[in-house]
């Protein structure tokens, strides 16, 4: 529980950066940079007022488009579901997962606070990607906190992970829809489809 309290806590402070738009960012430079110029940019917030539900919409879709590397995570957090599944069952949960992670920022973006932030370093991981070790502080409280983002290059910088604590958003996923599909017999599809309905609920409510 306390795990998911932190990461939902992260993803509250993340939507902040939703208010500039993903372009913005200069792919020229390097990870470290690229991870500041994204959490400045989270700090500076749209009041919800400013902003009708379509083009907020259109923000979050394309700050998620430009800025994470969807079509990877999607992979990562249904694991070995990912090579059985049908190339058309995982084309569907791409594109549920990625309209899922769109509504969850959207969700969480009215009444957003700033928050102060550093970057402290970056290392390699392996090959592919590189984290950055950032520091970050959200008010009213005056405790810091760690973030790691995992970067990737996939023609141009893509954010792969968030770290909170040591706590690993895609991980928590994976281990939830892992779960899931273990319970209902590896069914993708109704995976696929329970993310659907999850965002057909909330555009209702």
């Amino acid at each position: 529980m306390r795990r998911r309290l932190l990461v939902q806590g992260f993803v509250l402070l993340l939507a902040t950066s939703l208010g500039v738009p993903g372009g913005a960012v200069d792919m020229r430079l390097g990870p470290s940079a690229f991870v500041a110029d994204l959490a400045q940019h989270a700090t500076r917030i749209v009041p919800s007022a400013t902003l009708s539900a379509a083009d907020r919409q259109r923000q979050l879709e394309g700050f998620v488009d430009k800025n994470f590397d969807m079509p990877g995570i999607a992979r990562f957090v249904i694991g070995q579901y990912w090579n059985k599944a049908t190339v058309a069952d995982r084309l569907a949960f791409s594109d549920a997962f990625r309209n899922f992670m769109v509504q969850l920022y959207a969700e969480r973006f009215n009444g957003l606070s700033g928050a102060s932030f550093k970057v402290l370093e970056e290392r390699v991981d392996n090959d592919s990607s590189i984290v950055v070790y950032t520091e970050m502080t959200q008010p009213p409280s005056t405790k810091s906190f760690q973030v790691q983002w995992r970067v990737v290059d996939s023609g141009g910088y893509r954010i792969a992970d968030i770290s909170i604590a040591g706590i690993s958003m895609a991980q928590v996923q994976r281990e939830d829809f892992e779960a899931f599909l273990q319970q209902n017999g590896g069914d993708l599809p109704d995976l696929t489809r329970q993310l659907g309905a999850k965002l057909t609920l909330s555009v209702a409510e």
